[in-house]
């Protein structure tokens, strides 16, 4: 799971900063847009240092993996919720029910 959620970071993180890279890259630049991009990037990768972006990558970590991993002699549902905790956050639950295939 560490290295899955590894992949979810790098692929959010890649497709953040494409949009800045190409700027960067082309004949043209406009360095005031590249002024704006790199100061809303830093900001984006701030949040995801977040506990709220921690979960949802967390959610998707898990997600993907449960995907990838169904056992053939068996359905597997999954249920994703949304519920707000004590501290008004939202958590992600996953409910996995398992039922044998006739």
């Amino acid at each position: 799971l560490n290295f899955a959620r590894c992949l979810v970071l790098f692929r959010k993180v890649l497709s953040d900063s494409k949009y800045l890279s190409d700027l960067l890259q082309s004949k043209t630049v406009d360095y005031s847009k590249v002024v704006e991009l790199v100061e809303s990037l830093k900001e984006t990768l701030i949040q995801y240092r977040s506990h709220d972006s921690f979960e949802e990558m967390w959610c998707e970590t898990l997600e993907r993996n449960m995907k990838q991993h169904r056992d053939n002699s068996a359905q597997t549902k999954e249920v994703k919720s949304h519920i707000k905790g004590a501290s008004g956050q939202c958590r992600c639950l996953h409910l996995r029910t398992t039922s044998s295939s006739r």
